[in-house]
């Protein structure tokens, strides 16, 4: 896991850093003695933190079977939108932090929808501008008629370059080997290496 907080003894993430009030976080801790080897009869907990520094939860870790000294909780769900700070507590991290406190964060978002779901309603100053920017234009509702005058019709000519790569032909293959194979077979029939 991205373990992207801590130090040699004590590391810890998120598996990610934004979620949706329907996402429940996974908290993941790596323990580790000072001399690197992997605690494994450690209680760790999980304090999570709102932005204001509340305490909102606190949850105990469990290992991860057959792991390096990792340790993981699966938090409830957020329903308030904001940023949140996590720090692991316990009598066995305390002794590995020395006196230093690490944590990392996550933040819940309404939603995970495109940016452009989010308002959906009209905005015609901004279309204009787009559409200037483009070289497009805005037909209202009202005016749909016109839409059609924007497109090219059969009179008119349009012109479109398209690169072909040379390799990507079957038969160019199919002629390079046939050309590579009729030279080996000539060299071989004259006694050439």
């Amino acid at each position: 896991p991205t373990l992207r907080a801590g130090n040699e003894n004590v590391r810890l993430g998120t598996d990610q850093l934004t979620y949706t009030p329907d996402d429940q976080p996974k908290i993941t801790a790596r323990l580790r003695n000072p001399d690197l080897s992997p605690v494994s009869d450690a209680e760790p907990k999980a304090e999570v933190f709102s932005e204001k520094g509340k305490l909102i939860t606190t949850a105990p870790m469990t290992k991860i079977e057959g792991s390096e000294g990792l340790y993981e909780v699966t938090l409830d769900r957020f329903k308030d939108a904001g940023r949140y700070q996590v720090r692991v507590t316990g009598k066995d991290v305390t002794a590995l932090l020395k006196n230093e406190t690490i944590e990392t964060g996550f933040r819940v978002i309404g939603s995970r929808g495109p940016i452009e779901l989010a308002e959906t309603t009209l905005n015609l100053p901004l279309m204009q501008s787009i559409a200037d920017l483009s070289g497009g234009r805005v037909v209202t509702p009202d005016k749909i008629s016109e839409l059609k005058n924007l497109f090219i019709s059969e009179k008119e000519n349009g012109f479109e370059t398209r690169e072909t790569t040379l390799w990507d032909s079957p038969w160019l293959l199919a002629l390079l080997a046939l050309l590579l194979s009729t030279e080996w077979i000539c060299r071989r029939t004259s006694g050439l290496p």
